[in-house]
């Protein structure tokens, strides 16, 4: 397993859009979590547009995907198996996951984060920004703000937004700057 070394302070993710695996309030919430571990100074997470990301995972997916429409998978070490033998060089590490290994987020999360909030934007026609994963396509959560994410509708865009979805409970401080 690799761990990055402890003198990296900024974590960068980049997701597809794909609402059911990455793009949800489940992942948000994750890396407010991550966040409030002070692990990374910063953490961005970003969604480029469909067909224009060009990283090198696209590649390694593509390589994986050829194997998959070849054969009929009928038990999860056969996949481990196709993933291995789809690069003869620099073989892919599998790391199957276990039961043991998956935290339950989704049911996790509602007890400290807010599904949505929203902001009020002022200007010559003031108007209520609500948050919402899909509107965005960068995210920033840093360690300094626990429990706030800046979003922008593009990747380095100028316009962005900050929402604040830590839960205010009853015995804890507010938040300050």
């Amino acid at each position: 397993m690799n761990v990055i070394p402890p003198e990296i302070t900024e974590l960068h993710l980049f997701s597809d859009g794909c609402g059911g695996q990455n793009r949800n309030q489940t992942m948000v919430r994750f890396l407010l979590a991550l966040q409030a571990t002070k692990r990374f100074n910063k953490i961005y997470h970003y969604f480029p547009i469909r067909g224009h990301s060009f990283l090198p995972c696209d590649r390694d997916f593509g390589c994986v995907k050829r194997l998959f429409k070849k054969d009929r998978i009928y038990i999860p070490e056969e996949y481990e198996e196709m993933i291995i033998s789809s690069r003869q060089k620099q073989p892919f590490t599998v790391k199957q996951i276990r039961y043991n290994d998956i935290i339950d987020f989704k049911n996790w999360w509602p007890a400290d984060y807010k599904k949505t909030c929203s902001i009020l934007i002022r200007g010559p026609t003031p108007r209520k920004e609500t948050f919402a994963v899909s509107n965005y396509r960068q995210f920033l959560y840093e360690s300094s703000t626990p429990g706030y994410v800046t979003t922008w509708e593009f990747i380095g865009g100028l316009k962005s937004h900050t929402f604040k979805l830590l839960k205010q409970h009853k015995n804890s401080p507010p938040f300050t700057q």
